[in-house]
């Protein structure tokens, strides 16, 4: 945190090159219509030198508002790419799994009908996908890492890979558990006549 000097510290001040910087900004406090402040304030810069231009004089309000209505429209932005991911992700997950079911449903079969626990039969279709999802999870986390200390971003890693590990779980459960109750459901017998 910068402490501002105290008054009586001893300072150089040097004039602004105009050359070297795009723009100024200037804030000041008027009251009442801003035609008159602003006709001054153009005359006054063109005394002090023909060349200089003052433009977009405007209301505080605006120019914060105007950054407001950036930042909203980035957020939307990056929602609706966030929800397209997790699509994907989901329907590819979901492809993914009913292919791996559809060609396990002999096997399932089988254990269904040597009495095998639901649940188990749950466990061994979910476990492969799981170890994937969970080893994708923690390499994504370290490299979210990586990059956001490489580029100095301060991030609260812990509720952001939290909450990320847990959309990623629920969808692959998601995808995962649509195909095994469908196989689950299914007649043992017409499961092991299956090619």
């Amino acid at each position: 945190m910068a402490v501002p000097p105290a008054p009586n510290t001893a300072g150089v001040y040097f004039p602004l090159r105009l050359r070297a910087v795009n723009a100024v900004y200037i804030a000041a406090r008027v009251s009442g219509d801003m035609g008159a402040p602003t006709n001054a304030l153009r005359s006054i810069a063109s005394k002090a030198d023909p060349t200089l231009r003052v433009a977009e004089i405007q209301p505080l309000d605006r120019v914060t508002m105007h950054m407001l209505k950036t930042i909203d429209y980035l957020v939307w932005v990056f929602i609706v790419v966030s929800l397209s991911a997790l699509v994907l992700a989901l329907s590819g997950i979901y492809a993914v799994m009913a292919f791996a079911v559809s060609r396990r449903t002999r096997e399932i079969g089988i254990r269904v009908a040597l009495g095998s626990r639901p649940w188990r039969v749950v466990l061994t279709i979910l476990r492969r996908p799981l170890i994937q999802v969970a080893t994708g999870i923690v390499f994504g986390a370290i490299l979210t890492f990586v990059i956001s200390s490489i580029n100095g971003i301060t991030l609260s890693l812990g509720f952001a890979l939290v909450g990320y590990a847990l959309v990623m779980f629920g969808i692959c459960l998601l995808a995962c558990l649509v195909p095994a109750r469908r196989v689950l459901n299914m007649d043992p017998i017409a499961a092991l006549r299956t090619e």
